[in-house]
């Protein structure tokens, strides 16, 4: 793991001012010792406040009209960026080591990918970079976002501060040098929340589209900031969006191996949750609209009737690509069915599910009248030989191929809720679950 400072110098002569931040973890404003013309050496303080003396590269990159106006100068009154580094450098950041990267602006799209390629060169393994777009020209942050974004996948590259300084916050330039150079205090504005924002609401469609929770837990294991509002407001916020995401990985343990008695349980706890977390979201509010969608989606699978809540938990299983579970899930809420329409019988007995299990099979006449039953054993005759495939690894003379299996089991799913709730009434569920995108 090492520190990267990525940085762009442009062609304007600057003007000298303090830069000023916020640390969140002590709640204070932070303001550089001496004030700097080139925001790279305020990021230097910055850096120091955050990490120490831990090691720091910093990666500048450099037309040749900025490598002459703002890096190699030495005047009397304005040096370049080169000078401040060498000379100054090395007492804010005692580890540091400086890599200057030649750039021209690409004319062609060829010319683009060289420099694709030539920024994404300068990063390695696990490098944690802090990108300062304050001098990029023209599309170049746009360009080096797309690089960086590529890293963290490509090279488990991790973002941990997009700085701008705010010159502007200020006033013009000609406001700002009739300043007093004590009151010019240039605003670090921190964009990574930004980045954290997107690694949340993709972690959260992640989970909509494949039914796991792996990339949420990843998520606020890496979401420093958010672990440190955790740790210092003892949960008051942030906590309703923790306990979202803990009742989401615990219902993906349910569904993955097939614990079935407790799911409508879960179930409920990831609705109350959600709701819980859209209303105290304080960390990321923008996020609000997101996890209503994972609130919507869940409550489209409660029903009262905990036999076709276990047929929407099928359904989902079906829709992720879970289709051994799936499979499951349907075969034990059939013999819940039966079972839930004979008093006195325990849905977890051993005796009681083979009993009912038999009368699916048409073994044993039924203690009393079951609403559906030969409907439902129709389709019970079908899933069981099909589960009994797939459960076996195919390892029989007769096997469906994959594609019959996944087709297959949407197939079984909705006859039995068209049994169990009419056809029309499930034609409108499934309209509802694709607006909704799940």
């Amino acid at each position: 793991m090492k520190y990267k400072l990525l940085t762009f110098l442009g062609t304007t002569k600057y003007t000298t001012a303090y830069f000023e931040w916020e640390n969140k973890e002590e709640d204070v404003v932070c303001r550089t010792g001496d004030p700097y013309p080139f925001v790279q050496m305020g990021i230097l303080e910055f850096f120091r406040t955050m990490y120490g003396e831990e090691p720091l590269e910093v990666v500048v990159f450099l037309t040749d009209e900025a490598r002459e106006k703002n890096w190699e100068v030495r005047e009397e009154k304005y040096k370049g960026l080169r000078w401040y580094l060498e000379e100054e450098g090395k007492e804010l950041a005692p580890e540091l080591t400086v890599r200057e990267i030649p750039i021209k602006t690409p004319q062609t799209e060829e010319e683009l990918w060289e420099l694709f390629e030539t920024i994404n060169g300068t990063l390695g393994e696990n490098d944690r970079v802090i990108f300062d777009i304050t001098h990029s020209f023209r599309f170049f942050p746009v360009l080096t976002m797309l690089v960086l974004n590529y890293a963290r996948f490509v090279k488990k590259v991790d973002i941990i501060h997009i700085l701008y300084g705010a010159m502007e916050a200020l006033g013009t330039r000609e406001e700002i040098e009739q300043m007093y150079l004590e009151d010019r205090n240039v605003p670090l504005w921190d964009f990574s929340p930004m980045i954290i924002l997107l690694d949340w609401t993709y972690a959260i469609e992640k989970f909509l589209e494949t039914g796991n929770a792996d990339a949420l837990e990843e998520t606020v294991k890496k979401d420093e900031n958010f672990r440190n509002l955790l740790a210092k407001t003892r949960g008051r916020k942030g906590g309703a969006l923790d306990t979202m995401v803990k009742s989401l990985s615990d219902f993906t343990r349910h569904i993955y191996t097939c614990r079935m008695p407790k799911i409508g349980e879960r179930l409920e706890t990831v609705i109350k949750r959600t709701e819980l977390a859209k209303l105290q979201e304080d960390y990321l509010p923008v996020m609000k609209p997101v996890i209503e969608r994972v609130n919507q989606r869940f409550k489209g699978m409660y029903t009262s009737n905990p036999t076709l809540t276990e047929l929407k938990i099928a359904e989902w299983c079906a829709e992720k690509g879970l289709i051994q579970q799936g499979y499951t899930f349907l075969r034990e809420a059939l013999v819940n069915y039966i079972l839930r329409s004979i008093p006195e019988v325990s849905l977890t007995g051993k005796e009681d599910r083979k009993k009912a299990e038999n009368i699916l099979n048409g073994v044993e006449i039924p203690p009393v009248s079951i609403p559906y039953l030969e409907d439902i054993k129709k389709v019970w005759m079908k899933v069981a030989d099909i589960r009994n495939d797939i459960n076996h690894g195919g390892m029989r003379t007769w096997k469906c191929s994959p594609n019959t299996l996944i087709e297959q089991l949407q197939n079984f799913v909705h006859e039995t809720m068209e049994i169990l709730e009419g056809k029309e009434k499930i034609e409108e569920e499934k309209d509802k679950n694709s607006i909704l995108g799940s």
